[in-house]
C-alpha cells in the first residue's frame, strides 16, 4: 500500500506546474464531462484575497463553506505563494483519502481489501485528476474518509475516542463541501452496530449518550463556524444559492444528470463492475461491519442524483466509497468458516468482477496517463501577458476568468473573485454589484472572455458602463476579448 501510495505522490508531484487537463474523447470539451480549470481560477484568487486581508462571506463571495478557503490560503501562504502550492494541497488531500480509505477497508475487511482499495482508487482516473484539481471535493475526499475509518474503528472496538475523531472529521469534511453530509449515515450505523455488538449493558443505553456525542462533535464545530463567519451572508451564500441555482431555468435544464453520470462511469467502467461484485460478494459473506461503505456509497450516490447543477468533478465524491464497496471482493480471503457453498461462491464473484476490470484496464491506465497536458495555449498566454502589461504589481483587475488573473499574478476585486455562469443566471451577479466594483480606482485593466462577454443577455448594460467609463483598446484578433484600461482625464 505504501508502493502504491508513494507511486501516485510521484505521479502527482510530477504534474504540479505546467500541465492543463486533456481534451480528449473521454473528456469531451462540448459536454459537462470535460474538465475545466475555471474553478481554479476562483479558488485561488479568493485564497489569496484572503491573505491579502479580506474577509470571507461579507467581501469575498464563496459558494463553498470556509475551511476549504481557509486550507487552500494557508497552503499558498506557507509556500510564499508559490506556482503550483494549490495543486500540491490537493494532492496531499488525495493522500489522505488514499490513507483514509485503505484504514476503513482494513478495519472492516483485511488487508487484502486495503491492498486493492487504495490500487483500485489510485488507478482511476476521476481520482487522479481530483487530486490535483484545486476544488472544495479534495479536502472533502480526505476528511470523510477519515471520518468513516474512525467509525468503523470505533465500531469495532467500542472507543468513544474514535467516536469523537469520527464526528470532528465529519465536521471538517462538512465544512470543506456540503456534500460531506452523506458520511452521517455511516457515522450512525456504526453507533447502531457499536451498541448492538461492542457495547455493555443494554443497546438503548449504550447508543443514547454516543448518538448525543457524535452530534455534539460533528454538529458544534458546523454550528460554530455559521455563528462566528458572517452568519446571514454564508447562509446565503452557501445554502440559498445553491438552492435557487437548481431551481433556475438554464441551470439545471442544461444537461440531464443521467449524462453526466454516464460520462463519469465511463472512466473507469472495470471498477463500476467491481462495485457489482463487491456488493454481491458483501451480502454472500453476510459480515456487519462493512455495511458502513455500502450505506457511504449509497447516501452519496443518492445525495448526487438530485444535485443541480451536476458537473463531472461533483462525481469524484463517489470514488472513495466505490472502491471501499469494490475492495469486498476479496473479502472471503480473511472471513473464517465460510462454508464450502460461500466460498465457492466468492471464488466465483471475484473471478467475474476481476476479469471485467482486467478487460478495462488498458484504457482505463491510459485515461489515467493521459488526463493531463503541457499548458501550451497560445490564447491564455496572449491574455495573461496583456493584463500584464497593462497594469502592475499591486493594481487590480476585472476578469471574468480568473485563472489569467492567477497567471498574471494581479488580484480582483473581492465581490468578483467568482463571476461564474451559474452565479450570474442566480442572480446574485447583478450589473450594478459589477460597476460597483470595477469603479474601484484601483482597477487598472479589465479583460472580458468569458461570462460578461458572452452574456450579452445580462451583461450588455456592464458593456456600455465600461464603455463610458474606461477606454476600449483593440488588440491583436488572437486575443479574442473585450480589453479596456482605465481612462484617465477627460
Amino acid at each position: 500500500m505504501a508502493l502504491v501510495a508513494l507511486l501516485f505522490a510521484f505521479w502527482g508531484l510530477a504534474h504540479l506546474r505546467g500541465y492543463t487537463y486533456v481534451a480528449a474523447d473521454w473528456i469531451s470539451p462540448d459536454h459537462p464531462g470535460h474538465w475545466s480549470d475555471y474553478d481554479e481560477g476562483v479558488y485561488v484568487v479568493s485564497a489569496r484575497l484572503l491573505n491579502h486581508g479580506y474577509a470571507i462571506f461579507s467581501q469575498v463571495f464563496s459558494s463553498q463553506p470556509p475551511l476549504f478557503l481557509a486550507g487552500l490560503a494557508l497552503a499558498l501562504r506557507l509556500s510564499g505563494d508559490a506556482a503550483g502550492a494549490g495543486h500540491l494541497y490537493s494532492l496531499i488531500c488525495g493522500l489522505v483519502a488514499l490513507g483514509g480509505v485503505a484504514w476503513l477497508c482494513w478495519e472492516t475487511l483485511g488487508r487484502w481489501s486495503a491492498l486493492l482499495a487504495v490500487t483500485l482508487l489510485a488507478a482511476s482516473p476521476g481520482f487522479v485528476i481530483a487530486s490535483r484539481a484545486v476544488e472544495a471535493e479534495a479536502p472533502m475526499l480526505a476528511l470523510s474518509s477519515l471520518s468513516v475509518a474512525a467509525a468503523a474503528r470505533y465500531a469495532r472496538t467500542g472507543g468513544r475516542g474514535w467516536l469523537v475523531g469520527a464526528g470532528l472529521a465529519l465536521a471538517a469534511a462538512t465544512l470543506s463541501k456540503l456534500l460531506a453530509v452523506s458520511a452521517a449515515l455511516p457515522l450512525a450505523a456504526a453507533i447502531g452496530l457499536c451498541a448492538l455488538q461492542g457495547g455493555r449493558g443494554a443497546p438503548v443505553r449504550r447508543m443514547v449518550p454516543d448518538l448525543l456525542l457524535a452530534v455534539v462533535c460533528a454538529g458544534g464545530p458546523i454550528l460554530a463556524a455559521f455563528a462566528l463567519l458572517a452568519p446571514s451572508q454564508q447562509y446565503d451564500q452557501v445554502i440559498r444559492f445553491h438552492l435557487k441555482a437548481s431551481a433556475t431555468s438554464g441551470i439545471a435544464a442544461t444537461v440531464g444528470n443521467g449524462a453526466t453520470f454516464s460520462t463519469f462511469f465511463a472512466y473507469d467502467p472495470g471498477l463500476v463492475g467491481l462495485v457489482i461484485t463487491g456488493v454481491a460478494a458483501l451480502a454472500v459473506a453476510r459480515r456487519p461491519l462493512p455495511l458502513l461503505q455500502v450505506l457511504w456509497l449509497l447516501a452519496t450516490l443518492l445525495s448526487m442524483v438530485s444535485y443541480h447543477p451536476l458537473f463531472i468533478h461533483h462525481l469524484t465524491v463517489l470514488l472513495p466509497p466505490m472502491v471501499a464497496v469494490a475492495a469486498g471482493s476479496v473479502a472471503f480471503f480473511e472471513v473464517p468458516d465460510l462454508g464450502r457453498v460461500r466460498r465457492i461462491v466468492l471464488v466465483a464473484l471475484l473471478a467475474a468482477g476481476v476479469l471485467a476490470y482486467l478487460v478495462w484496464l488498458p484504457s482505463t491506465l491510459g485515461r489515467s496517463g493521459e488526463a493531463f497536458q503541457p499548458d501550451r495555449d497560445s490564447v491564455k498566454a496572449a491574455r495573461v501577458g496583456w493584463l500584464r502589461a497593462n497594469s502592475r504589481p499591486g493594481d487590480l483587475v476585472v476578469v471574468d476568468d480568473q485563472v489569467l488573473a492567477v497567471a498574471a499574478d494581479r488580484l480582483v476585486p473581492p465581490a468578483l473573485s467568482d463571476t461564474s455562469t451559474v452565479r450570474a443566471l442566480s442572480g446574485y451577479l447583478g450589473v450594478p454589484q459589477v460597476e460597483r466594483a470595477t469603479a474601484d480606482p484601483r482597477v487598472r485593466a479589465v479583460l472580458l472572455t468569458r461570462t460578461f462577454k458572452n452574456r450579452p443577455d445580462i451583461y450588455q448594460p456592464y458593456v456600455r458602463w465600461l464603455n463610458l467609463h474606461f477606454r476600449r483598446v483593440h488588440p491583436r484578433p488572437g486575443l479574442q476579448a473585450l480589453a479596456y484600461v482605465r481612462r484617465y482625464g477627460p
